[in-house]
C-alpha cells in the first residue's frame, strides 16, 4: 500500500491504523461468508486489489522499494474493509486513527490533510468522493 513518508512514520509508531482510498468507477466490495470469510475489493478488470487477512508492503510510491524499519520491510495486514462512505462521514475517532492525533478538531485536520494529498477535481474534500475505509494493523517483523 502506498503512503506518504509522514504517514509511514505514523504507521511506524502504530499512531495510523486506518487508511481512506477513493472508489474507482466500477470498483466492488465482495463478501464471501463461508468458512474462510473473505472479504476483498474488485477492480472492474476482476483483479483483486486488496484483501482482508492479506499482507500488503509499505511503501513511498508506486514502484517504489518496500519502506524498510528495523532492517526488515515494513508491512500491514488488512483487518477489516468498509462498504464505501462518503469522504466527509468521518468521525473524529476515525480522523485520529488516520494518525491526526494532537489536532484540536481532527476532523478539520484530516480535511487539510486530505485536500494536500488529494488535488484533482472530484477527488477534493468539497467534492466529497464516495471512499472505502481500510482498517489495518503492522505486521511485527
Amino acid at each position: 500500500m502506498i503512503f506518504t513518508p509522514e504517514h509511514i512514520q505514523k504507521i511506524v509508531r502504530e499512531a495510523k491504523t486506518e487508511t481512506r482510498r477513493i472508489v474507482k468507477s466500477g470498483e466492488r466490495l465482495i463478501w464471501c461468508d463461508d468458512d474462510n470469510y473473505h472479504h476483498f475489493i474488485l477492480t472492474p478488470s476482476g483483479r483483486v486489489k486488496w484483501r482482508v487477512g492479506q499482507d500488503y508492503a509499505v511503501q513511498p510510491g508506486r514502484g517504489k522499494p518496500c519502506y524498510i524499519h528495523n532492517g526488515m520491510p515494513l508491512r500491514c495486514k488488512i483487518l477489516r474493509l468498509s462498504y464505501s462512505e462518503s469522504l466527509q462521514a468521518i468521525s473524529s475517532v476515525d480522523a485520529k486513527a488516520e494518525g491526526l492525533n494532537g489536532f484540536g478538531d481532527a476532523r478539520l485536520g484530516y480535511a487539510r490533510l486530505w485536500d494536500s494529498i488529494n488535488k484533482q477535481p472530484g477527488t477534493r474534500w468539497n467534492d466529497n468522493p464516495m471512499v472505502w475505509v481500510i482498517k489495518f494493523e503492522v505486521l511485527q517483523s
